[in-house]
């Protein structure tokens, strides 16, 4: 599903951002009505663990077995999902920052009234989270991050996040074919800052070339053949 999807693939750029020593999660936010509260009004939320193993991310683990792993981890946890926060406080730590992730779908417009009045979601608090929002609009994916940006910096984490679902796409089967450098770094590592060439005169020959060395450092070593070698004067 879509869902299972967005996820691993959140998490797999999130082993590469933070790296992680074992096991790490992303607390998911999905809905949830718990017993008592069927007549309820308003919506109901729950934010619930979903542990990635360390031994997920060798680079010749096939992604179809992290998409994998990833569904049956949330079948696991289907029937017990549904915890309190205070109980999430007891059995998750925390840390400065709070990885999170949410996915749903909605229509553009709810009827209201006999009218169809546009829908839009509200910008969660990123204070202490740094949040993937998945959102399908009209059958189609809507990403967002929202985080704070004394607790984290995105470098181009959405771009990368499309970039690895289109090598997925075309094919990619295991994380060691993933490349998460983005065309634009590609560019500056192999080009801008490869910028070596220097200017020379017009038509100098290697002899002169070689001469010209032996004026500037005549003690360097110029040739080396086994254990012998020769400076540029002699």
């Amino acid at each position: 599903t879509p869902a299972i999807y967005f996820k691993g693939l959140y998490a797999l750029l999130l082993s590469h951002y933070c790296r992680p020593d074992g096991d790490f999660y992303i607390n998911e936010i999905g809905p949830g009505r718990p017993k008592g509260h069927e007549s309820g009004l308003g919506c109901y939320f729950q934010r619930f663990p979903f542990v990635f193993n360390s031994s997920q991310w060798q680079l010749d683990t096939s992604i179809a077995s992290v998409l994998e792993q990833t569904r049956e981890f949330q079948r696991l946890i289907r029937d017990v999902k549904d915890i309190s926060f205070g109980l999430h406080r007891e059995i998750v730590p925390y840390g400065r920052a709070d990885f999170v992730f949410n996915f749903y779908t909605f229509s553009t417009t709810q009827p209201l009234l006999g009218n169809d009045e546009p829908v839009d979601h509200l910008t969660p608090d990123s204070e202490h989270l740094v949040q993937l929002i998945v959102r399908i609009v009209d059958d189609l994916p809507q990403l967002s991050l929202y985080y704070h940006d004394g607790l984290f910096e995105h470098h181009q984490f959405i771009e990368r996040l499309i970039q690895l679902s289109d090598q997925v796409i075309d094919g990619a089967a295991t994380i060691g074919e993933l490349n998460l450098v983005t065309d634009a770094e590609q560019q500056r590592l192999i080009s801008d800052w490869n910028q070596s060439a220097a200017p020379t005169a017009d038509a100098v020959s290697l002899q002169s070339l070689i001469e010209a060395q032996v004026s500037k450092t005549p003690d360097a070593v110029a040739l080396i053949h086994g254990k012998e070698s020769l400076t540029y004067a002699e």
